[in-house]
């Protein structure tokens, strides 16, 4: 049975994960998987499949709405290395290297979080080394007042999401937590969509030498995915090239 959402252009979102039939041959002869850069379609309906833009740089109508949901696709995200979609820290707010409760390493999944958000969307993982081994919440349970567990540290992780943030109710609206069991240890696994607005940091002061004189300034940073990590933009050049690509058709 074919599925509704690939006709209606409000279900088609950016970072939706689908199969397309490029237009480069009539009828279309080569069918390709990737991620939503932009919605085409400028109709509600559109009988052959709403188009898209997918990150790769492919144009076609979407044929298939592609779960990323299941089991067995999550195992597959944790187990490949980090990309534009998928970023992994083996602890939230444990320093594993000095042994010790480090609050300044929450800001990092923050951060992480924001890059996803003014990029494509994706998954934050806490409880797995990037490269693929999964080491579970423990770490960071052990520094929980009273004993540590999975409510705790969503809202510690939301708590984080608003002191580091400029954007929280946003963000809100545009992640999910969860707490899924993987080759037998918990992780936590929060999923991202893509914002329709740009997410920066909370503004922080320093002092900077501007015509012979030291001067506060006060810069809120705002990052992207780059590849496999995240990239902070430091002009106000790469900004605006960015939000051009992705966010002024909004």
């Amino acid at each position: 049975m074919t599925d509704s959402r690939i006709f209606c252009r409000d279900s088609i979102k950016i970072g939706d994960t689908v199969k397309i039939a490029i237009t480069l041959t009539n009828p279309p002869s080569k069918y390709v998987e990737g991620i939503v850069k932009s919605v085409l379609s400028e109709k509600q309906l559109d009988e052959n499949g709403i188009e898209v833009e997918l990150i790769s740089g492919y144009i076609g109508h979407v044929k298939e709405v592609v779960d990323i949901s299941t089991s067995i696709q999550l195992e597959q995200r944790i187990l490949e290395r980090e990309d534009e979609r998928v970023e992994k820290k083996e602890t939230f707010g444990f320093d594993v290297i000095n042994n010790i409760k480090n609050n300044e390493m929450k800001k990092i999944i923050v951060s992480a979080v924001a890059s996803l958000m003014n990029s494509y969307g994706g998954y934050v993982y806490i409880g797995v080394h990037d490269n693929g081994i999964v080491r579970g919440l423990a770490a960071d349970y052990s520094i929980m007042h009273n004993g540590g567990n999975n409510d705790k540290l969503e809202q510690q992780i939301r708590d984080a999401l608003e002191k580091y943030s400029e954007n929280y109710i946003t963000i809100s609206n545009f992640i999910k937590i969860s707490f899924p069991v993987v080759f037998g240890h918990e992780i936590c696994e929060i999923q991202v969509k893509p914002s329709i607005e740009p997410i920066f940091l909370k503004k922080q002061s320093y002092d900077v030498y501007i015509d012979g004189k030291t001067k506060p300034r006060h810069f809120d940073d705002f990052y992207i995915r780059d590849g496999n990590g995240k990239k902070l933009l430091e002009t106000h050049n790469e900004f605006l090239t960015h939000w051009k690509i992705r966010f002024q058709n909004i």
